[in-house]
């Protein structure tokens, strides 16, 4: 298929000749203003520090993104049940009594580790049903620490629906009165 010649221009109705290449008024001037801002020395310094500054406001947006991408990763590549073991530990160490704990989770944008289902066993002379029990218990913690070292710092303890059971025998004592007694006593 043979290639058709386009077809010529129109006339201008006001009878103004018209240029096969013609630019805007506004394209020229633009054109001009940059022009003279090549040939003035402050002008272009003012130029390029526009043109820095958007580029430097471009990085830091990226940066920001970047960063907020990290902090919405992160909760996903920290395993947090893997302080279990450690924490029912040393909460059993410290209260003598045994401890048990839930499902751990952690929320980076609020700095807390929240545990589902706590459980702290009574003193075994006064009974066996758990001395204390609670739906879920927040654990403010410092996060740096936390992700850096893994080493749990805590800065605030929130209980949700606890239930303590308080017991006294004949003789006058309470069984919280031992709570912590064996952790003292092993302490240094």
């Amino acid at each position: 298929m043979a290639a058709q010649p386009l077809p010529p221009p129109r006339p201008d109705p006001a009878g103004r000749k018209t240029h096969p290449i013609q630019t805007s008024k506004p394209a020229k001037k633009q054109f001009l203003e940059t022009i003279r801002a090549i040939a003035n020395p402050r002008a272009l310094q003012n130029y390029l520090n526009v043109v820095m500054r958007k580029r430097w406001l471009r990085i830091a947006g990226i940066a920001a993104a970047v960063f907020l991408v990290i902090l919405i990763a992160l909760p996903f590549l920290i395993n947090v049940n893997s302080f279990r073991p450690k924490i029912e530990s040393e909460a059993t160490n410290a209260l003598g009594r045994p401890v048990k704990l839930g499902n751990l989770s952690l929320s980076i944008l609020a700095g807390t580790v929240g545990i589902d289902d706590i459980s702290i066993a009574d003193d075994p002379a006064f009974s066996k049903s758990p001395f204390m029990t609670a739906k879920s218990l927040k654990v403010g913690v410092e996060l740096i620490p936390l992700i850096f070292s893994k080493q749990l710092n805590v800065t605030g303890i929130v209980l949700d629906q606890p239930q303590i059971t308080l017991l006294k025998a004949a003789n006058g004592t309470w069984n919280f009165s031992s709570l912590g007694g064996a952790g003292t006593k092993k302490a240094p």
